[in-house]
């Protein structure tokens, strides 16, 4: 499983200022980012991205194929802020908004398919 989770910290007086997140793959922490909440869930999604593909660059030596994978997985989930960036942009019909935001949940699921095929 790919998570991405807020750790605070949590005694801030603004619920909108900044916190950190990790993203694990499983139990793993693969990388650690911060984010200002107000900021929203698009820009959380892109530093996400942005810091497990630095982290994935890192460790390009280390392990070929599950880069590789890793690599892809990256791919996708750009694809799929692109779409969700393309659902906050757009008005009104709510059915193309559904389909859109089904594609970019078909990617994620996608990418996390990468990380745990053998």
């Amino acid at each position: 499983m790919i998570s991405i989770t807020n750790k605070g910290p949590f005694n801030d007086p603004d619920p909108e200022g900044w916190r950190d997140y990790e993203i694990k793959i499983n139990n793993d922490i693969i990388a650690t980012f911060r984010h200002i909440r107000s900021d929203g869930l698009f820009v959380c999604l892109e530093k996400a991205s942005e810091a497990a593909a630095m982290n994935c660059h890192s460790m390009r030596n280390n392990k070929g194929g599950e880069m590789k994978k890793l690599e892809q997985a990256h791919g996708l989930l750009e694809q799929a802020i692109t779409t969700l960036e393309i659902i906050y942009n757009i008005g009104g019909d709510l059915i193309t908004k559904d389909e859109l935001l089904f594609g970019a949940i078909k990617k994620i699921a996608k990418a996390q398919e990468l990380i745990y095929k053998d």
